[in-house]
C-alpha cells in the first residue's frame, strides 16, 4: 500500500518571497509564479513590447504609490 506525501503549503507572502525576478531590456522586473497559460517567450515578448518611455513612467509609479493590499493588510 503506498503512503501519499503532504501537501506542502506556503503563505502568499512566502511565495512572493521566493520567487526569481527577472528584468526585461526595457527595464520592467517582472515574476511568474505558479501555472500560467502563457509560455515564458511570449510573455518575454509581451514585457519587452512595452516602450521604454512607457516602462520608465510605471517605474516611477510603482516605487512611489503602490503596495499590494493583501500585503499591506498582513503587515498590520
Amino acid at each position: 500500500m503506498s503512503q501519499a506525501a503532504p501537501a506542502i503549503t506556503r503563505s502568499p507572502a512566502e511565495v512572493v518571497r521566493l520567487t526569481p525576478v527577472s528584468q526585461a531590456g526595457n527595464g520592467i522586473c517582472y515574476a511568474v509564479a505558479g501555472e500560467t497559460a502563457v509560455t515564458s517567450i511570449d510573455l518575454e515578448r509581451m514585457i519587452a513590447a512595452v516602450p521604454g518611455k512607457v516602462a520608465r513612467a510605471l517605474e516611477r509609479k510603482l516605487t512611489t504609490s503602490y503596495r499590494s493590499p493583501y500585503l499591506m493588510a498582513r503587515k498590520r
